[in-house]
């Protein structure tokens, strides 16, 4: 059994970080760069790419770091999948809490392979409103 099954963490939308992400999947709108066309556009501030919100609070709490707690082997675990619910739009200056837990470990192929299920949900630390839901595959192979 997991040492742990919930992950919680509080992480601000940086401008900066949203500019990096844009850059490497190569969004060039400019709602997502330039802060007066994205009010113009009837935002708050620049939005988020919705895939953003997979990535935030990742770089204080990688998932290979929960994968371990979890018991997993961070060098035979690879991310197999994800699912989003969005609720709303994250925006630079956004401050989210963000809760990671684990929903179940199963295994396949005679114990081959271990999954692990996570539920991941960002709370807007202001109102309380659900911005996202996630799910995530953790998939573990070639054990032993």
């Amino acid at each position: 059994m997991p040492k742990a099954s919930q992950f919680r963490q509080v992480a601000e939308v940086d401008h900066a970080q949203v500019r990096l992400y844009c850059t490497a999947i190569g969004e060039s709108g400019a709602i997502h760069r330039d802060r007066a066309e994205a009010i113009r556009s009837g935002f708050r501030d620049i939005p988020t790419p919705e895939a953003f919100a997979f990535c935030i609070g990742m770089d204080e709490q990688p998932l290979m770091e929960i994968a371990e707690v979890l018991g997993l082997d961070p060098g035979r675990t690879l991310h197999a999948e994800q699912t989003f619910a969005f609720h709303s739009t994250l925006c630079v200056g956004d401050v989210v809490e963000i809760t990671t837990e684990l929903d179940r470990i199963f295994e396949r192929k005679g114990g081959l392979l271990r999954f692990a299920r996570l539920k991941r949900t960002l709370r807007d630390t202001t109102t309380g409103s659900l911005v996202n839901e996630q799910t995530i595959l953790l998939v573990e192979v070639g054990r032993e």
